[in-house]
């Protein structure tokens, strides 16, 4: 799994496209793409639905081969999407729509992912062994390997620094919002 690091003009986009106020309409843009709208201004919260579908991601058994966005009628599409092995860039917009019943519009774009019969990302295991252009480490390791522990503990906190930086965002965009 790459490390994922904000980029400006992919975030850019994503508040051009948050600034129309289409409200839960994707763009036509060729970045991989979520969106989330609530009556509420809490950015972080919005953020969080996406992480809460891991479970039904976790039990679709899709990280192998990505079927659909939804499993057992759930939505997983957003959770994949964040995953997704080959994304190592993002950036998100956030706009307040008055036209539009979700009036707190989040869009994050990803450079690349959710393709259907691809797979999310790889989890190795001692007896198997990985080949997929996708993932950092392009040598064969196992899941005892050191090397992949250190790339799951690099992973696991590239996900919280993103994390903190979507609590700062949002900071900003309720500051921004109340001047």
């Amino acid at each position: 799994m790459k490390d994922l690091s904000w980029d400006d003009t992919i975030a850019k986009g994503a508040q051009e496209y948050a600034d129309e106020c289409n409200g839960m309409v994707h763009s036509k843009s060729s970045y991989g793409e979520n969106l989330a709208g609530a009556s509420y201004n809490d950015v972080t919260k919005l953020f969080e639905l996406w992480m809460g579908e891991k479970k039904d991601f976790d039990e679709s058994g899709y990280r192998a081969k990505f079927l659909s966005s939804s499993y057992n009628g759930k939505a997983i599409g957003h959770y994949s999407q964040i995953v997704w092995a080959a994304n190592s860039k993002l950036g998100c917009g956030y706009a307040y729509c008055s036209n539009i019943s979700l009036s707190y519009l989040l869009v994050c774009r990803y450079e690349t992912g959710n393709y259907i019969n691809q797979q999310v990302y790889a989890e190795p295991t001692s007896t198997s062994t990985i080949d997929d252009p996708n993932l950092k480490n392009e040598d064969t390791t196992t899941k005892d390997s050191p090397t992949n522990k250190d790339e799951d503990k690099d992973s696991a906190e590239s996900i919280y620094k993103l994390s903190f930086k979507m609590i700062l965002f949002s900071i900003f965009l309720t500051i921004y919002i109340l001047i």
